[in-house]
């Protein structure tokens, strides 16, 4: 390919790449997978400017190591770069407990709550980097009706809301012979 081909393809790039990249920088703020795609183009962006440094090394000055020296440190920068994506994507695949939260403190706040003797079996993992998911089993501390329960579960929804929790299962127990403490998967 003739070289000053390959340098108006490799500036061509960086243009496109570098616009893309721009359209889905705020993106890449708050989402994992617009962060992927950020990080996706970004670096395809670095690898036109690479291809371009290199291109007028080769043909004006006859280095032609800078090719794989650029080669080596954008890759280097890329696996730097996508480690915390990376991590992320494996927390939530696991099903890891969010990092910022506390079962025992979410275990601690429901167990205030009127009719409520015991939580346990705690379950609280995200299915995106948004939402939360939990499941607990609820010793109760009496047989209620299914009505009474109803009370005791917009109560737990008000506490889960203050954790930004919307998505919750719990199990109702009362006097039932199971393992009562807290199974904790945070530490996983």
């Amino acid at each position: 390919m003739q070289p000053f081909l390959t340098l108006r393809l490799a500036a061509l790039g960086i243009v496109f790449n570098g616009f893309s990249a721009i359209l889905v920088k705020k993106g890449a703020e708050s989402d994992i997978n617009m962060r992927s795609a950020y990080l996706h183009l970004f670096t395809d962006m670095l690898t036109s400017v690479g291809v371009l440094i290199g291109g007028f090394a080769m043909t004006f000055l006859g280095w032609y190591w800078v090719d794989g020296v650029l080669t080596l440190l954008i890759s280097l920068y890329l696996i730097y770069s996508s480690w915390s994506i990376f991590y992320a994507s494996l927390r939530i695949f696991m099903q890891f407990t969010p990092e910022h939260l506390s079962i025992e403190e979410i275990a601690a706040a429901i167990t205030k709550l009127e009719g409520v003797k015991n939580i346990h079996h705690v379950h609280l993992w995200t299915l995106d980097d948004h939402e939360l998911m939990f499941e607990a089993h609820l010793d109760l501390d009496e047989d209620y009706q299914i009505s009474q329960f109803e009370v005791i579960l917009e109560q737990i929804d008000v506490v889960l809301d203050g954790f930004e929790i919307h998505h919750f299962n719990i199990q109702p127990e009362w006097e039932r012979a199971d393992e009562k403490s807290l199974i904790n998967n945070q530490d996983h």
